[in-house]
């Protein structure tokens, strides 16, 4: 056994020479280029843990001088210590794994306390009562498996290694157990905009993602997933295979851990140990086995997907040296059906079509569905017919890890890990001729840290990691812009040759640097440390191209009742807006973005303290507090200028834009000098029993500015344009814009005068955004290894990030009102003027009730989650009506999801009698069971004429709206019309995020059968369903309303009609992987040894 500490070690003569201190000489470069070998990052933060506890005689009085030794049992490393006077001990610094406790005292029965699973960044209070009796007798004691946590306030959750191996998983991404986690909904079908963990939105900047306490986000920002664009790879972070646990920190939790506004998530990999282990697996799935999706339309979707690998861990030298290798290749070739919804050009409106227009026509097949349908009035068939597909998406992803634990003595150890995952995205994104693209990535993870035990009072963990996530998409179709119709009621159709949006590469890398120091001090167990990063986040943004047509006429003879001058009855309708001006290539504007490759630099820099005070055995105080200051972030080169609305409102022909810059020497913003993060925390054991505490507590919480948000400034001296009249022939170009050649010339064309130029404001008083946290809890053992939690958690989310075109055009501003033209806010010489702020706010209240049981061999974790969640903040493609007001939609936001519950659970079923062994042994039943209410619906409002005077326009509301149909049927008939009516120019009055989608449910099953081959091997085959009950998921419908009887923009309060599809849901929230698809069947075959 190697001992980690033993105090006698500091004073008896072992007749060998006296331990050195290692040099720094040596030390320092072997971790730096252990380091530089592998590459993550960390926030400031290690993941060991801490065990505790009070040793008492049969009377209950304190047993000073208790030797206490606490035994990993995978690596036989030891920690020994004493009880001080008041029969109190601490074991800090342990790593996680599975420990024995060893207490001998004089005049005591040693007592053995067997099978702590110590998680991360935890405090297990291990308490035990002696037994009067001699040392040699031995009383043996089986540890709890599920205790009430009786020493720190904080809100945390466990995702233990038998729920990570045995929890049904479609895709297998470990970041689909985070749905487990009390008040997280990470099932909404929009990992960006609707996924959330405690109140604030995942996919945008809600969740610190780590690896074995180390960065794992994107390093641009904090979000759940780790992929561009895209990119779908599923393993970019670790293997499940390779994971030990998951540990979420979601409330209250200590100044060790910051750079978050909501929940920290750390993921725990595996380690050798003095056994030789290892797995071999392949889990597998084919379409023939799945129930057909619901809008399954006739066309055969083929899947293929295999996921396969292998672990292999253990000793390089007994207790010494131990190593943990992993492998996972996945192989993915998925195809989505196309529903009959999507409306592509009739012969008819081809005919129309001009010669110019042919070589977009050749790539826009021929409807296959027969005639488009006939929707609340307006007979679409005029126009398109129905076309049916699919498309598809395929995966080729290798990740790998290497682990190196070493011990070098009883004060000195050493740990290495490196994560590598390749992976191609390929896939046919549209139905157009040619619309196929790719998305390779490459991200590397890796630590090196060395743990120094100085004695049992003192140890200092010190740290260094990387983390390099270098990704490309690539656009698809060459030589075409992303087609618009501006004002459009019918608009163009479903399918044009349009390229994907964001053609980019992201090379970007962080390095750290982090340490905290330990020491224990009577009830006190203070930390002390620091966490410093250095972080370089890379973007190019290829040209694209987006040009905008007019819309065409009214037909009367697409309405089911048309008006004319003789003819207008209740209710008469005369279509327009129709793809008439597209096919005469009658382009009303042009935009070109882009910008090269451009490096944001800044350095992050953390220094926090914290006292984790066992004041009295019933009460435990967390106190903490931490401070952090980021460098302004910086480009890379003389072309970095950000803009100023002061500035730009003075661009004119003799002042051009490029002019109004601020020099790049200039710094965007200040830095924020004053962010310090308060943290109290207190748990009380009122009974003193260890069964029932009441905790709770209160704190701030920071997030640096996004490293990748000021990366758009890079397009202000790049030639990009916005011209938006090109039909007035204002601008002489060469080539000419009269008519759009196709494919599109490479080089923008050259106008005089310059055409208006798009610019980007970044806030040059931006904040850092952060969080009021409080919260309060009881847990109560309700049963040996069964506690119930009822929690209730606030928080307030300030400087979140906003802002919008500011150069929309002012209706208090006329420029001729006889031609219905207008000045713009800033200039009227201008494009867009793209506000980066940090201005918007949210609100969310929480209350949640979950069980956690370990018993007669079930596993499980319950939870039911109510939450109110309000915000100003817009996810990704959303925009404010006004976005030099954003209070004016403080509403409900994306992530108000009042409804939630979850169920894990992992059942081990006893041996079956009178069987055989093989077939009646080793039985396992598992399950994920989900089920939420509906996600929030935001009504829409479209004019023929395009408003130039909002960013996205809402309807006005009548009191007493109902927005759902009263005749309610799922799919087709989901919203009622009725109580909307044409807002005014500047926005409508309905709140935002209104209305709410079908709800969700879905449970997934695995049967799972071990069987044993011989001594040291078994074969696990695994049978998953998921949604076994093949439960259609919908979509939230469309909720687009619009208004067409004239050509200019409506006043207020007149009539409304809806869009096509209006209250019609068109798919589920899931296709063929991952979460809300139909039933679905995996097999899977591991050999274990």
């Amino acid at each position: 056994m190697t001992v980690l500490f033993d105090p006698h070690l500091l004073s008896l003569d072992h007749g060998r020479r006296p331990w050195k201190r290692p040099t720094c000489k040596l030390i320092l470069p072997a971790l730096a280029t252990l380091a530089l070998l592998a590459s993550p990052s960390a926030y400031g933060q290690q993941d060991t843990s801490t065990i505790r506890g009070t040793i008492t005689d049969p009377s209950g009085a304190a047993v000073p001088n208790v030797r206490v030794t606490v035994t990993d049992t995978k690596t036989n490393r030891s920690f020994v210590t004493k009880t001080d006077g008041q029969g109190e001990y601490v074991a800090p610094s342990l790593s996680v794994s599975v420990y024995n406790v060893q207490f001998v005292g004089n005049g005591f029965s040693t007592t053995n306390v067997e099978g702590i699973v110590l998680h991360a960044d935890e405090t297990f209070n291990e308490s035990a009562t002696l037994r009067v009796g001699g040392v040699a007798e031995t009383v043996n004691v089986q540890a709890a498996a599920v205790q009430v946590n009786t020493e720190s306030g904080t809100i945390s959750t466990t995702i233990n290694a038998e729920q990570v191996a045995k929890l049904p998983l479609n895709g297998r991404d470990v970041t689909s157990l985070l749905t487990l986690v009390p008040g997280a909904i990470q099932n909404t079908g929009s990992s960006v905009n609707g996924d959330s963990l405690g109140g604030f939105p995942s996919g945008q900047f809600g969740a610190n993602m780590l690896v074995d306490g180390t960065d794992a986000t994107r390093v641009d920002g904090n979000v759940t997933f780790s992929t561009f664009g895209r990119g779908n790879a599923r393993v970019t972070r670790s293997s499940i295979d390779n994971v030990q646990e998951v540990r979420v920190l979601s409330s209250e939790y200590s100044a060790e851990y910051g750079r978050a506004v909501g929940e920290i998530v750390n993921i725990i990999t595996k380690s050798g140990s003095n056994q030789l282990h290892g797995e071999v697996f392949d889990f597998f799935r084919n379409d023939a086995l799945d129930a057909e999706n619901y809008f399954y339309n006739g066309t055969h979707t083929p899947l293929r997907l295999n996921q396969f690998g292998g672990n292999l861990g253990g000793p390089i030298l007994t207790d010494k040296l131990f190593f943990f290798m992993n492998y996972e290749g996945v192989r993915q070739h998925i195809s989505t059906p196309v529903t009959g919804t999507n409306l592509v050009l009739n012969q008819r409106m081809r005919a129309m079509a001009v010669p110019s227009m042919a070589p977009v026509l050749a790539k826009i097949p021929l409807g296959n569905a027969g005639p488009a349908p006939t929707q609340n009035g307006v007979i679409y068939s005029y126009w398109f017919d129905l076309i049916n597909g699919i498309t598809t998406n395929d995966i080729s992803e290798n990740t790998a890890a290497l682990k190196l634990d070493y011990v070098l003595n009883a004060k000195n150890n050493f740990a290495v890990r490196y994560n590598y995952n390749a992976s191609d995205t390929y896939g046919v994104y549209g139905l157009a001729v040619g619309q196929s693209a790719d998305a390779p990535e490459l991200t590397q993870l890796g630590k090196a840290s060395w743990n120094y035990i100085g004695s049992a009072n003192f140890l200092n963990e010190a740290g260094f990691a990387i983390n390099s996530p270098h990704s490309h998409q690539s656009g698809g179709e060459p030589g075409f812009p992303l087609f618009g119709c501006n004002g459009c009621q019918v608009g163009i159709g479903s399918v044009t040759p349009s390229p994907q949006l964001f053609q980019s590469s992201e090379p970007s890398i962080s390095y750290q640097a982090l340490d905290t120091a330990t020491l224990v001090k009577g009830r006190n167990q203070f930390k002390l440390g620091f966490d410093i990063r250095w972080n370089n986040v890379g973007r190019e943004l290829d040209t694209q191209d987006a040009i905008y047509y007019a819309p065409g006429p009214a037909v009367p003879a697409a309405g089911t009742n048309p008006c004319t001058a003789t003819n207008t009855p209740a209710g008469c309708y005369t279509p327009s807006g129709g793809p008439e001006g597209f096919l005469n290539n009658t382009a009303t504007g042009w935009t070109r973005l882009g910008y090269p490759l451009t490096h944001v630099r800044n350095a992050m820099m953390s220094y926090f303290f914290n006292d984790d005070w066992k004041v009295t055995q019933r009460l435990a105080l967390n106190l903490g507090i931490r401070y952090e200051y980021n460098t302004v972030l910086h480009g890379d080169n003389a072309g970095f200028q950000n803009g100023s609305l002061a500035n730009l409102a003075n661009v004119s022909a003799s002042y051009p834009a490029s002019a109004s810059l601020i020099p790049a020497s200039t710094p965007l913003y200040a830095a924020n000098p004053y962010d310090f993060s308060p943290r109290v925390g207190f748990n009380w054991d009122p009974f003193g029993k260890g069964r029932t505490t009441l905790r709770g507590g209160a704190g701030l919480f920071f997030l640096p500015i996004a490293a990748g948000a000021p990366l758009n400034v890079a397009q202000n001296t790049v030639t990009n344009i916005s011209i938006a009249n090109l039909t007035t022939g204002a601008y002489q170009c060469t080539p000419a814009l009269v008519t759009i050649s196709y494919p599109l010339p490479v080089q923008a064309p050259n106008c005089s005068p310059q055409p208006p130029v798009s610019i980007t404001v970044f806030d040059p008083h931006q904040h850092d955004t952060y969080s009021e946290q409080w919260s309060l809890s009881v847990d109560q053992q309700v049963a040996r290894n069964v506690v119930l939690t009822l929690s209730y958690r606030g928080n307030r989310g300030l400087h979140e990030a906003s802002g919008g075109n500011f150069n929309l055009e002012n209706p208090n501003d006329p420029i001729s009102a006889a031609s219905n033209t207008y000045h713009s806010y800033i200039n009227d010489s201008l494009g867009s003027v793209n506000y980066s702020g940090a201005e918007a706010f949210s609100t969310s209240e929480a209350f949640n009730a979950s069980i956690k049981a370990n018993t007669h061999g079930l596993s499980v974790q319950a939870n039911y989650n109510w939450q109110h969640e309000f915000d100003d903040y817009m996810g990704l493609f959303e925009a404010y009506q006004d976005p030099r007001n954003i209070k004016g939609d403080f509403s409900q936001g994306d992530i108000d999801i009042r409804n939630n519950f979850v169920m894990g659970f992992v059942y081990s079923a006893p041996r079956i009698p009178k069987v055989p062994e093989r077939l009646g042994a080793g039985w396992q039943v598992s399950t994920i069971t989900q089920g939420r209410s509906g996600t929030p619906i935001n009504f829409g409002f479209s004019a023929l004429a395009n408003n130039p005077f909002v960013g996205s326009l809402r309807p006005d509301c009548e009191a007493g709206l109902n927005t759902r149909a009263s005749d309610f049927s799922l799919p087709n008939n989901q919203l009622s019309s009725a109580g909307f009516s044409t807002p005014s120019a500047t926005g409508g009055n309905c709140p935002r995020n209104l209305g709410r989608g079908p709800g969700f449910i879905q449970p997934d099953v695995s049967l799972l059968k071990t069987t044993r081959l011989f001594e040291h091997a078994s074969w696990e085959f695994r049978a998953e369903l998921f949604d076994i009950v093949n439960h259609p998921n919908f979509s939230n419908p469309s909720a687009s309303l619009q208004y067409s009887a004239t050509s200019t923009l409506p006043s207020a309060g007149l009539p409304v009609t809806p869009g096509f599809n209006y209250g019609i849901s068109t798919g589920t929230i899931g296709s063929l992987v991952g979460i809300g698809t139909s039933r679905q069947v995996q097999f899977s075959s591991k050999i274990v040894f």
